[in-house]
C-alpha cells in the first residue's frame, strides 16, 4: 500500500495519484528550486539539493555479537539495509555505523542513517499491527501488564530492541516514533525519524540562555516519561547530553532511548544532578524557585514524579504571564492622499506633548501628506491564498479558509461597495500528533460558528472569542477521545482576520502573524 503524503489514506500500487486528495504518488517538488522529481529520488536532478527521506537506523548485535555485516562493503555507497532492497546505508565521515558501546551497558548499539527508496510505501511494522489478531487473539489494548504486551509483540516477530518505542508510543514527539523493526540473525534492527538536526538543548542553552518556561516546560515532560522509562529500564535516556533535543517549533524531545546500565537504578537525584550541571552551562542565572525546585531533585525530597510534576506545574503558573486572546477593533477613514487611515491615528498621537518616539521632522513631514480626509468607503477587497510544506516538514500541516460576500451598487454617481470577509489562517503545532487534522478543524469549525453568529452587526469581541474557543473546545475533545498525551496532543495556531465594510477585527492565540502594509511606512 502507498501512503499519501498529503492526507495519509492508504492506495493501491496501481495509482499514480491518491485517490481522495489527487495528491502525486509518484512525484513531488523539491524543497530548494520547486522542480518536479520522482518521489524516490535522493537528490533533485534540477539543483542537486538533497530530497530524500532519511530515518535513523540503530542496530544491536545481541549478547555481544560481531559489528553488523552487510551484504557488500560498508565502506561505501549503495549498500542496503534489509532484503528487500528498501532502506539504503548512507555511511557517515568514517564510512560506518557509529558504534555506541559503553561498559556495563547491555546493549552494544551501531547508529547511523538510511535512505529510504520506497518512502511512499507502508513499513512491514505497521502492517503486523493491523494485522495482528491473525497471529493471535489476544488484543494489545486488553494487554495492560507490560510482560504479557512484550509476549504479544514477540509472537508477531517484533525485535525486542522496539519494545521501549511500542510503549511509549503515547509520549510521541518526546519519544522518537518507530517506522520499522526486524531481526535477522544475530542483529536487531529498527527504524525511528531522524532527529540528527535537531538542536543539541545543551548547546542551544549555551548559545541563548532559556527562560524558566523553557525549562519548567521540559522538567515537565519528563516528569510525565519517569516511570514510563523506569518501567522499560531506560531512564539513562534523560541524563545524556547529546540525546536532549529541541526541534524548530522549540518541541523537547529525545533523540532515541538508551538502556540503563546492568543492576543499576537511576532516581531523582541522579536527574536533579544533571540538571543542575546543565543549568549552570548556561550564561543566565537561574531563577530562584527554579534553582530551589532542582536543589530538592538533588537532596532526594520527591519520591514519585507525581510529586515533581505537581511542583512544576504550581512554579510555572506562578512564572507565567497571563497570556490571553487578543483582539483589536478599528474604525478607519479614507484620506485622499495614499497615507491609510491606521496611520492617520498614528499621525494624532505623534503630535501629542511628550511623545518622544517620533521626532518633529517626522511630524512635520506626516502633516504635509494629510491634507484632507474624506468620508470612509470601501473601494475593493481583494484575496488570494497559498500555502507551501516548506523546506523541513514532511507533510504540509497549514490550513487556510477565505470567505469573502460583496454587494456593488453603481448609478451615475458613482459606485458603493459593500463586502464582508473572514480569513482564517492555522499551523498545526510541528511535531504534534495530527497538526493538520488541528488546523483543519479550527478553521471550519470557526467558519461554521460565523456563519451562525455573524448575522447583520459586525462581531463584537465575545462572539469573536467564544468563535476560537468553540475550535479550542472541538480539538480537545478530539485529544480527549483518543487519549492523546502531553505532546502527543494535536494543536494549532491561529490568525483571523473579519472585515464588514469599513471595520476590521483582527484575532491571533500563537505565533502566526498578520502584517499591514501601506506605500508611506510600508510592511509592519
Amino acid at each position: 500500500m502507498l501512503i499519501c503524503p498529503q492526507c495519509q489514506f492508504e492506495n493501491s500500487h496501481q495509482y499514480k495519484v491518491c485517490q481522495k486528495c489527487s495528491h502525486s504518488l509518484t512525484h513531488k517538488n523539491c524543497h530548494s528550486c520547486a522542480a518536479r522529481v520522482e518521489v524516490e529520488a535522493a537528490n533533485c536532478s534540477s539543483c542537486g539539493s538533497f530530497i530524500g527521506t532519511l530515518w535513523w537506523v540503530i542496530v544491536n548485535a545481541i549478547d555481544g555479537g560481531q559489528p553488523p555485516k552487510f551484504e557488500e562493503n560498508p565502506f561505501s555507497e549503495g549498500v542496503y539495509l534489509d532484503k528487500s532492497r528498501r532502506y539504503k546505508f548512507i555511511p557517515n565521515q568514517a564510512g560506518k555505523l557509529l558504534a555506541e558501546i559503553e561498559p556495563n551497558c547491555s546493549e552494544h548499539l551501531y547508529q547511523g542513517k538510511v535512505l529510504d527508496c520506497q518512502p511512499l510505501e507502508k513499513s512491514v511494522l505497521t502492517s503486523l499491527f493491523e494485522q495482528k489478531n491473525n497471529f493471535t487473539q489476544e488484543r494489545e489494548e486488553d494487554t495492560k501488564d507490560l510482560e504479557k504486551r512484550f509476549t504479544l509483540w514477540r509472537k508477531i516477530g517484533i525485535p525486542k530492541l522496539a519494545f521501549p518505542y511500542l510503549s511509549l508510543k503515547e509520549f510521541c514527539p518526546t519519544v522518537p516514533e518507530i517506522h520499522e523493526a526486524w531481526q535477522e540473525g544475530d542483529k536487531e534492527i529498527i527504524l525511528l525519524g531522524d532527529r540528527s538536526n535537531w538542536l543539541d538543548l545543551s548547546i542551544l542553552w549555551q548559545e541563548e540562555p532559556p527562560s524558566s518556561l523553557q525549562v519548567l516546560y521540559c522538567l515537565e515532560k519528563i516528569a510525565a516519561l519517569w516511570e514510563k522509562l523506569l518501567k522499560n529500564k531506560c531512564c539513562r535516556s534523560l541524563i545524556l547530553e547529546r540525546n536532549l533535543r529541541i526541534d524548530e517549533d522549540q518541541i523537547f524531545g529525545l533523540q532515541q532511548l538508551y538502556s540503563d546500565a546492568k543492576e543499576s537504578t537511576l532516581n531523582f537525584r541522579d536527574l536533579g544532578q544533571f540538571w543542575q550541571g546543565l543549568l549552570n552551562q548556561s550564561k543566565q542565572p537561574i531563577a530562584k524557585p527554579l534553582e530551589a525546585l532542582i536543589e530538592q531533585m538533588v537532596q532526594g525530597e520527591f519520591t514519585n514524579a507525581q510529586e515533581l510534576s505537581a511542583s512544576v506545574q504550581n512554579i510555572a503558573e506562578d512564572e507565567q504571564s497571563n497570556q490571553k486572546i487578543e483582539i483589536t477593533q478599528e474604525e478607519v477613514d479614507l484620506p485622499l492622499s495614499y497615507l491609510s487611515a491606521v496611520d492617520l491615528e498614528q499621525d494624532k498621537e505623534v503630535t501629542k506633548p511628550g511623545n518622544d518616539e517620533t521626532t518633529q521632522e517626522e511630524v512635520e513631514e506626516r502633516e504635509e501628506l494629510v491634507t484632507e480626509v474624506l468620508p470612509m468607503q470601501l473601494q475593493s477587497v481583494v484575496e488570494a491564498a497559498c500555502t507551501d510544506v516548506g523546506r523541513a516538514r514532511q507533510h504540509n500541516e497549514d490550513a487556510y479558509g477565505l470567505k469573502t460576500h460583496i454587494r456593488r451598487q453603481q448609478n451615475n454617481r458613482g459606485k458603493k461597495i459593500q463586502a464582508r470577509g473572514l480569513y482564517i489562517v492555522c499551523d498545526g503545532m510541528g511535531g504534534h500528533a495530527s497538526g493538520e487534522v488541528a488546523s483543519a478543524m479550527a478553521v471550519e469549525t470557526i467558519q461554521q460558528y460565523m456563519k451562525d453568529g455573524w448575522k447583520n452587526k459586525f462581531p463584537d469581541k465575545e462572539t469573536i472569542r467564544l468563535a476560537i474557543l468553540e475550535a479550542n473546545q472541538a480539538i480537545y475533545q478530539i485529544n480527549q477521545g483518543n487519549a492523546s498525551y502531553g505532546s502527543g496532543r494535536m494543536g494549532t495556531t491561529l490568525v483571523m482576520v473579519i472585515i464588514q465594510d469599513t471595520r476590521i477585527a483582527v484575532a491571533h492565540v500563537g505565533d502566526s502573524r498578520v502584517y499591514r502594509l501601506n506605500r508611506k511606512w510600508g510592511l509592519e
